[in-house]
């Protein structure tokens, strides 16, 4: 049996068979609205900018709930966006954001 798990930077396929469970995960830039999408919004009441793509970086800045930014890429786990606004530039949770304009 096959099952596929989706999260919003990644799909996780679970095969199981017999005793056995395997675990395979897509390469996270492949995703198409990742590729497709330059401008993001913010979709939380506010988001922290950090210098960094850790929850312990500084933060730089807070963006408020429709802030439009410009993405630069991921982290290597789809979990932080390398983004940057006119003033701007560092990581924000990539949970909330959504591709602009969509």
């Amino acid at each position: 049996m096959l099952k596929l798990f989706n999260k919003k930077f990644l799909t996780l396929a679970v095969l199981m068979a017999s005793s056995v469970t395997g675990y395979i995960s897509c390469d996270l830039p492949a995703l198409a609205e990742s590729e497709a999408c330059e401008y993001w919004e913010v979709t939380a009441t506010s988001i922290n900018v950090r210098d960094n793509n850790s929850t312990r970086a500084k933060i730089i800045a807070t963006l408020p709930k429709g802030a439009v930014i410009q993405l630069h890429g991921w982290s290597q786990d789809g979990k932080w966006a390398d983004i940057s606004t006119q003033q701007y530039q560092g990581w924000v949770f990539a949970d909330y954001l959504k591709c602009y304009g969509k």
